[in-house]
């Protein structure tokens, strides 16, 4: 996927590493649902496949064409928490 700086967007390091371990924590049964989050443009999406290809069940992409600083994303992730019920939230993030 490129963007307007012909650059490619793909899954930082960090987040792969965030991804991989958590599937690995739910194939021992200690995690029992994976989502991965995306906040960004429609390119975005990329990421949000490569995660479901590498074993995530389900994914949220949040269109943002805008710039969104780290308060933001911290605003969304919460948000998220509370509306899902989620018991508890890591990730790595990447912001656009």
């Amino acid at each position: 996927m490129r963007c307007a700086w012909n650059l490619v967007r793909s899954m930082n390091p960090f987040c792969e590493i965030a991804v991989e371990e958590a599937v690995r924590l739910k194939e021992k049964g200690i995690v029992k649902e994976i989502i991965a989050v995306s906040v960004g443009p429609a390119q975005s999406m990329e990421t949000i496949r490569t995660a479901l290809a590498m074993g995530v069940d389900r994914g949220i992409h949040i269109k943002h064409d805008g710039e969104i600083l780290p308060l933001g994303v911290a605003k969304v992730r919460l948000s998220l928490s509370l509306s899902l019920s989620l018991a508890r939230a890591r990730a790595g993030f990447r912001v656009y």
